[in-house]
């Protein structure tokens, strides 16, 4: 039962999605990163453009069995929250009421795309 669970939800477009946006957040990251270490930057930029290029391969996989403008908002929403996270936690960007008004939209438009 559990393998069948965890196959399901390898097929949903919300499992591909969530994945193209950490590649994404850790890609961008990476490329920041190397802009402030001399030492490392050849290995920050690699591994950025590996893990970025796997970014085809998994929205091609979220498409299968779904719809590409569905596949295309989760995308959108889960970029959208995990870049404010990022900016957050890594840059020190301040979180003010637009910052916080934009999330609850955000999480109020997921919610009802998953309903849907």
């Amino acid at each position: 039962m559990k393998s069948q669970h965890n196959n399901k939800m390898a097929r949903h477009p919300i499992f591909w999605i969530t994945l193209i946006v950490i590649l994404e957040l850790i890609s961008f990251t990476l490329l920041q990163k190397s802009l402030e270490s001399e030492k490392y930057k050849a290995l920050y930029i690699t591994t950025s453009v590996i893990l970025f290029s796997l970014v085809p391969l998994a929205f091609r996989e979220s498409l299968r069995g779904s719809q590409i403008a569905v596949a295309n908002l989760y995308w959108i929403l889960l970029s959208q929250v995990g870049s404010i996270i990022l900016g957050y936690a890594i840059f020190s960007q301040k979180f003010g009421s637009r910052e916080t008004i934009s999330v609850i939209l955000l999480i109020i438009a997921a919610l009802i795309t998953l309903n849907a």
